[in-house]
């Protein structure tokens, strides 16, 4: 019993240290040249969390404004005719609680954070693991030629939405990719 709550008390003294790690990776095909690609579109993404918080328009279009800001930016101009290629998000966001021994296990569907209609006990939101995927395919063919993935934990969603436009432009300050020497 003392050494289970013992293992608590550090899960829950490291888990703030967590909670901050962001990290991100960009994956690209060497063999395109980006640097002939001109115009842009931006097609509707995908949003997969049950959380109003993440899940609504306003999320939607404020990560399509900081997409579109960065590769306008960038050199590169908004088009629906034709455009030389493609840019598309999927934001997920996975809710976890800290169970005993400090293992983060995740929450099902419409069981974290509030109580469920008719009951009166909920499983209690300790974090947020959120991932932002956008992807650039050329338009004709359709191939996929850069791949960014940001990675967040957050204390909530809100916070997590809050973030999702400097995590979009994290990401996409490393397109077009730099030729390796």
């Amino acid at each position: 019993m003392w050494r289970t709550m013992q293992l608590m008390l550090l899960a829950l003294m490291l888990l703030p240290l967590s909670l901050g790690a962001d990290d991100n990776t960009v994956d690209f095909d060497a063999d395109v040249a980006f640097a002939s690609f001109r115009t842009f579109a931006i097609k509707d993404g995908k949003i997969d969390s049950a959380r109003p918080e993440v899940n609504n328009s306003l999320v939607a279009n404020s990560l399509k404004k900081a997409i579109r800001d960065e590769l306008v930016t960038r050199g590169l101009k908004e088009t629906a005719d034709k455009p030389d290629i493609l840019i598309q998000y999927i934001i997920d966001a996975t809710e976890y609680s800290v169970g005993s021994g400090g293992r983060a296990n995740p929450i099902g569907p419409g069981r974290g954070g509030r109580a469920e209609r008719g009951g009166s006990t909920a499983t209690p939101v300790d974090f947020i693991e959120g991932i932002l995927v956008i992807d650039v395919s050329t338009a004709q063919p359709a191939q996929l030629v850069w791949r960014g993935v940001y990675r967040d934990d957050e204390k909530n969603s809100a916070k997590f939405a809050q973030k999702l436009t400097g995590d979009a432009r994290k990401l996409l300050s490393q397109y077009p990719p730099k030729k390796k020497s």
